[in-house]
C-alpha cells in the first residue's frame, strides 16, 4: 500500500517558527483535516523535502534546461554533508542559484520545519495556506509526497 503525505513548509528553509505559532497552525489544520494524523517537525539543520516516487525532473530556474539528475545528486551529497547550509551551486548551464530555487517537478523544497499530514483526505485550500502563512509568519508552500 502507497503513502501520501503533504507537507507545509517555509519559503525561507532556514526559518522556524515558535511553539505558539506552531499550536495554533496546528490547531486550524485540525478543523480543516480532523481524521488525519498531523505532525510538526524541527531539526537543527536544513532537510531536503521531496515529493518521493512523483520526483521526475529539475529545471534550472534561470533557462528552464532539464539538469542531468547525476549532477543533482552530486551537489545534493556535497550540500547535505555540510547540513545545507550553503545551498548555493553553479548547473551545468552556467547559472548561479541555489538549490531550493531549482524548479523540482513536482515541487521539493528545503527546510529545518515542517508540518506533515499523513494520507491526507481532506482538501487545504489556498485560503488555508493563507491563513498558515500568516499564522507562522512567513510564505509556506506544499509538497505533496508518494512513497
Amino acid at each position: 500500500m502507497s503513502d501520501y503525505y503533504l507537507y507545509i513548509i517555509p519559503e525561507d528553509p532556514y526559518y522556524v517558527p515558535s511553539e505558539e505559532q506552531v499550536a495554533q497552525t496546528i490547531s486550524l489544520l485540525r478543523e480543516t483535516c480532523p481524521e488525519i494524523e498531523i505532525e510538526a517537525t524541527t531539526t537543527q539543520e536544513v532537510r531536503f523535502i521531496d515529493p518521493g516516487s512523483n520526483l521526475h525532473t529539475i529545471y534550472c530556474p534561470e533557462c528552464r534546461r532539464l539538469l542531468d539528475i547525476a549532477w543533482w545528486q552530486e551537489v545534493m551529497r556535497a550540500k547535505y554533508a555540510t547540513g545545507f547550509v550553503d545551498m548555493e551551486v553553479e548547473t551545468p548551464c552556467g547559472h548561479r542559484t541555489r538549490l531550493d530555487r531549482l524548479e523540482y517537478a513536482w515541487p521539493a523544497g528545503f527546510a529545518r520545519f515542517s508540518i506533515t499530514l499523513f494520507n491526507p483526505d481532506c482538501e487545504i485550500s489556498g485560503q488555508d495556506i493563507h491563513r498558515i502563512s500568516k499564522l507562522l509568519g512567513v510564505d509556506v508552500k506544499t509538497i505533496y509526497a508518494h512513497y
